[in-house]
C-alpha cells in the first residue's frame, strides 16, 4: 500500500504575513513555525 503524502501549501498572503511577522518581531525559522502552529520550521524557509 503506497503511503500518502499530505499537500500542505500555503497561500502567498499566508506566507507574506508570516515573512513580515519574523522581520517584525525579529524571530528566528522555529520560532515563527511554533507561533503559526508548522510542522515543521523547514516551510518557513521556503
Amino acid at each position: 500500500m503506497p503511503k500518502v503524502k499530505l499537500n500542505k501549501r500555503y497561500t502567498g498572503k499566508f506566507k507574506q504575513k508570516i515573512m513580515e511577522t519574523m522581520i517584525k518581531e525579529k524571530l528566528s525559522y522555529r520560532k515563527t513555525a511554533r507561533e503559526f502552529r508548522m510542522s515543521s520550521h523547514h516551510m518557513v524557509e521556503k
